[in-house]
């Protein structure tokens, strides 16, 4: 998500992010917003500056999601930004359940097949912030501590031998 001011020298810019805690970049003319503007929004209807874009893993751009910004008008546009699957598309019903979604310090992984997997839990960024290696027979559960991830969406990808699986996140406390 970008916030792009084509005003402001960052002053505005580093008082918005403050006064509503918001640590995603951001651009004003220092930072080459006005032609971000211009080459990505023309055209655009617009809430106020900083404009805010959620900008997907496929380049995918949704302008005027919200202004204020807030966490709960933001959830369900980076939701829609996910991929359902990584990899090979399979039918993973009944091999692959995370409960409670939404987790707060634990979340429970249930996996329905054997063999080794390698579980991730990869936030919007795409960064590895979670990687553990397990042996699964048949029906297991294995409780993930995720309290130390910051409240927000990811991704939990399962990866065997042969395909990887992958369900939506969130973590809210």
């Amino acid at each position: 998500m970008w916030g792009l001011s084509p005003y402001d020298n960052n002053n505005q810019i580093t008082t918005f992010k403050a006064q509503y805690g918001l640590t995603n970049p951001c651009a004003g003319t220092e930072g080459g917003a006005p032609d971000a503007i211009q080459q990505i929004i023309d055209g655009q209807q617009f809430f106020g500056y900083p404009t805010y874009c959620v900008v997907c893993p496929d380049k995918k751009l949704h302008f005027n999601v919200c202004f204020p910004p807030s966490v709960e008008c933001f959830d369900p546009i980076i939701m829609n930004c996910m991929p359902s699957a990584i990899g090979d598309e399979v039918s993973d019903e009944g091999l692959i359940e995370i409960f409670p979604n939404p987790a707060s310090n634990y979340a429970n992984l249930q996996l329905n097949f054997e063999g080794s997997a390698k579980i991730e839990i990869i936030n919007l960024l795409g960064s590895v912030v979670y990687t553990n290696q397990l042996q699964a027979s048949g029906q297991s559960n294995t409780i993930l501590y995720v309290g130390d991830l910051p409240d927000g969406m990811y991704l939990l990808s399962v990866q065997d031998d042969r395909q990887t699986f992958s369900r939506k996140l969130t973590i809210r406390r």
